[in-house]
């Protein structure tokens, strides 16, 4: 699977997605202005973003979604952040017990 992505679209969709993190911290910047945005905040989010990000580019390559719906969810998964992973680890974690309780575990 690896092999077939395109370079190319996995940076775009990287960038996206850390720029979705920066806007977000600019957006943040504008809402509170007494709270003082140092480098290392608009670094970090920006790494958070990437992490986010590459895991819903990942999710919608699965699912064959087009291009521009999946720089969409990209972008916009990088601009939510820590929230969007948490939102979907919590989804992760109700799928698995579902499954394990038709299966006869837990």
């Amino acid at each position: 699977m690896l092999e077939a992505l395109d370079l190319v679209e996995v940076l775009i969709n990287l960038i996206l997605a850390s720029f979705g993190g920066i806007v977000s911290k600019l957006v943040e910047q504008e809402k509170y202005p007494e709270k003082k945005l140092s480098g290392y905040i608009f670094f970090s989010s920006a790494v958070i973003s990437l992490f986010v990000g590459i895991i819903f580019f990942a999710i919608c390559k699965h699912f064959g979604w087009s291009p521009w719906i999946t720089m969409a969810t990209t972008a916009g998964s990088g601009f939510v952040g820590y929230p969007a992973a948490q939102s979907l680890l919590d989804v992760i974690i109700t799928r698995v017990n579902l499954e394990a309780k038709k299966q006869g575990g837990v």
